[in-house]
């Protein structure tokens, strides 16, 4: 993870050692999760998403000379800046929501992540972006929202059954 920060500004790099944290977070999900959760791994991915949409703000009107990226087939394809860019940032996004989806404490950890909330919400103005960050912050919000249900009902349940116990409401004697 911390190499992955280091060469956030790498993109065929950061590209590779994303695909294979994917990918050995799909082979052994529990043991790929305890480890992430040791290493903050959402506070660096969260970082490297805030770093990669600077560097690729910067090269965005650029697109003069072509990067050459080998595909999992083993064959190469050429991609200008912005492509490897795109390329590159797609694949932390797709880790941050695989991980986000297996592991119950990353998600709690999203909601309470302030880095990570500013980073979704920064991701709203890139338009490559926002559908990643749309999505992700409206599953906070839906989160709020039940927490905000569950709590307000157990509320009104605890009012109501004050208000028994005080005398205050009306019950019917059957």
């Amino acid at each position: 993870m911390v190499a992955l920060e280091q060469c956030a500004r790498i993109p065929n790099v950061s590209t590779t050692i994303v695909k294979s944290l994917h990918r050995i977070l799909q082979l052994a999900p529990e043991q790929t999760v305890r480890a992430f959760e040791k290493l903050k791994a959402l506070e660096l991915l969260s970082q490297v998403m805030d770093i990669q949409l600077q560097e690729y703000n910067k090269i965005r009107s650029e697109t003069t000379y072509f990067d050459s990226i080998e595909k999992d087939d083993g064959s190469s394809k050429h991609f200008t800046p912005k492509e490897t860019w795109l390329l590159s940032r797609e694949s932390v996004f797709n880790l941050f929501a695989e991980y986000v989806l297996t592991s119950e404490e990353a998600r709690i950890v999203s909601l309470h992540s302030v880095k990570s909330l500013q980073v979704l919400f920064d991701l709203l103005w890139d338009l490559e972006s926002r559908e990643f960050a749309l999505g992700h912050i409206l599953d906070v919000m839906k989160v709020f929202l039940l927490v905000f249900l569950y709590l307000s009902t157990t509320l009104l349940s605890l009012h109501y059954e004050l208000a028994v116990f005080y005398g205050h409401v009306a019950t019917a004697n059957i």
